[in-house]
C-alpha cells in the first residue's frame, strides 16, 4: 500500500492522502493497478483486497494515535459491489471501532457513473447517506470520465469528486478547462470539495486554480 498526497492549493498544505494498492512482482518490480486487478477480478478477490486496504489504513492511523502524531484523512476505493451490499455501512464502521478511528479521517471513493447505474432497491444510496451521517466522507471517482453520469451527484450525501485523470492531463485545452470549470462550479453548488487527479506539473496545477 502507497499513500498519495492531496493538497489543497489555496493553503499550500497537505489535507489528506490516498491509499493506493500496488503489486510487487518478483521480477517486473512494482506494479501497477491496471497491471493486476483484471486478475484480481477474474479471481473474485476485489472485495477481499479492497477490505484489506482499507483495514490497513485503520491500522496505520491507530499506530499515529498511539504515537501521539496528527492524523490526516484517508481515502480508500472500493467497487460497486461493495456500495450495493446492504451490510457495507455497517462493516466500514465496524472496521473503523474495532481500531478506534473517527469516521472523520476515513474516506471511500467509488467510480463514478457505477454506483448508481442501476436500480438497485435503494441500497447503494442508503448506505452512501448512512455512512455520511456517521461522519464518514464518501467520494465520486473518476468524474469526468467516459462512463461517468452528472446523475450520479444527485444524491444529497457525496462529499467529494475526484476529477478523472484524463482531464487533468489535457487541462491546457480550452474545452478541458470550461467542463473543469464547469464540474466545479456543480461542486461548489452541491457543497463537494473537488480533487484534482494526477497533478504533476507547476503549468498543470495553474490551470487548474483558473
Amino acid at each position: 500500500m502507497f499513500l498519495q498526497p492531496q493538497i489543497c492549493v489555496s493553503k499550500h498544505r497537505i489535507y489528506g492522502f490516498e491509499a493506493l494498492v500496488r503489486r510487487e512482482h518478483p521480477v517486473f518490480g512494482i506494479l501497477s493497478p491496471h497491471e493486476f486487478l483484471d486478475d484480481m477480478n477474474r479471481m473474485h478477490m476485489m472485495e477481499e483486497l479492497d477490505y484489506f486496504v482499507y483495514r490497513e489504513v485503520c491500522l496505520l492511523l491507530k499506530k499515529r494515535m498511539e504515537e501521539g502524531r496528527p492524523l490526516f484523512r484517508v481515502s480508500c476505493n472500493f467497487c460497486r459491489k461493495q456500495f450495493m451490499d446492504p451490510g457495507f455501512a455497517e462493516q466500514i464502521t465496524a472496521i473503523a471501532e474495532e481500531y478506534r478511528i473517527p469516521p472523520k479521517y476515513l474516506a471511500l471513493e467509488m467510480i463514478e457513473g457505477q454506483a448508481f447505474q442501476k436500480p438497485v432497491n435503494g441500497i447503494a444510496q442508503k448506505n452512501v447517506k448512512l455512512l455520511r451521517a456517521r461522519g464518514f466522507t464518501v467520494c465520486l471517482d473518476d468524474c469526468g470520465a467516459d462512463v461517468s453520469s452528472i446523475g450520479d451527484l444527485m444524491i444529497d450525501s457525496i462529499g467529494q469528486i475526484k476529477l478523472d485523470k484524463r482531464l487533468t492531463d489535457s487541462i491546457e485545452r480550452e474545452n478541458v478547462q470550461i467542463l473543469v470549470t464547469g464540474l466545479c462550479q456543480i461542486a461548489l453548488q452541491l457543497q463537494c470539495c473537488v480533487v484534482g487527479e494526477g497533478i504533476e506539473t507547476e503549468q498543470q496545477l495553474n490551470d487548474m486554480r483558473k
